[in-house]
């Protein structure tokens, strides 16, 4: 090689090598400045892409798709308030059945009759081939009957007569008649009341403003069952809006960023100025 065309390769090598020193100096000493920058941009993609977004979907054609109207209005009431009305209206059209304490307590005597002193009955025993026995009631202790003038052992008759000579026992029998009758009654009401708690609750908080999230729940008596139909929507717009976003975000990025002057870089995940130092490389890369 001739020594001109060495020295020829040297002395671009030595400005080479200065111009990167300058570049790299240059982007450390504006690295303040294009961070500003970068910032701002980010600004304006953000921008940018709400602008996009909602140019894509429009709130109002979002109403339109779910049949609602548009803006689309608050609660005429509070989910209590519609509850607290809903039961009233259930509660007075439901009547109570006519079999009030006093007949419960007609009908336990009538099955759980009780056998005092001076009483006409007929006593059956449990004892094998020994036939009823009638008389009047003379006398009435833990363990015998006086039926006229027998004596009858109270562990000879059958259950239901022997607990009919004993009074505890037997107010007993009747006091737990009536508590269970009374059970029923009200479980039957409260299945009828829930029936139709179920039937008109829906459509009144449809008409008053809200939205059942969950159609299979049957406990629809549960504040976060239902929404407000606004604020459904609004999350219905957040969620969709955000889908659009992700989908636009990287283009408008790369858009942005590239006309100012910015490439993304890989092995550091971010976007920063090219630069003098980046133009020279692109320039010898290609």
């Amino acid at each position: 090689m001739k020594k001109s065309t060495r020295i020829l390769i040297f002395s671009l090598w030595g400005i080479f090598g200065a111009v990167l020193f300058v570049a790299q100096a240059e982007e450390r000493s504006s690295s303040g400045d294009w961070l500003q920058r970068r910032e701002e941009l980010l600004l304006l993609i953000e921008a940018t892409l709400n602008q996009e977004v909602e140019a894509e979907l429009p709130a109002a054609q979002l109403a339109q798709e779910m049949g609602l109207p548009y803006p689309v209005p608050p609660p005429e009431k509070s989910r209590d308030e519609i509850f607290s009305a809903v039961r009233d209206q259930v509660r007075d059209s439901v009547p109570r059945p006519a079999r009030d304490l006093a007949v419960l307590s007609r009908e336990a005597e009538a099955l759980y009759p009780l056998f005092r002193v001076g009483d006409q009955v007929t006593l059956r025993s449990n004892l094998p081939n020994a036939p009823p026995v009638s008389g009047t009631i003379y006398q009435i202790s833990a363990t015998r009957v006086q039926l006229g003038h027998r004596w009858l052992l109270c562990q000879d008759l059958v259950d239901e007569d022997r607990i009919a000579l004993d009074e505890a026992r037997t107010m007993a029998r009747r006091t737990n008649y009536v508590t269970q009758q009374l059970r029923l009654t009200n479980a039957a009401i409260q299945a009828q009341q829930q029936q139709k708690l179920n039937q008109i609750l829906p459509a009144q908080m449809t008409q008053a403003g809200y939205v059942c999230l969950d159609q299979q729940n049957q406990e629809l008596f549960t504040p976060d069952v239902w929404q407000a139909r606004d604020q459904y929507f609004q999350n219905a717009l957040q969620e969709a809006r955000a889908a659009i976003a992700t989908r636009l975000r990287p283009a408008i990025e790369k858009r942005i960023f590239s006309e100012n002057g910015f490439r993304y870089y890989e092995n550091r995940k971010e976007w920063r100025p090219k630069g003098v130092l980046h133009q020279i490389k692109t320039f010898f890369a290609d």
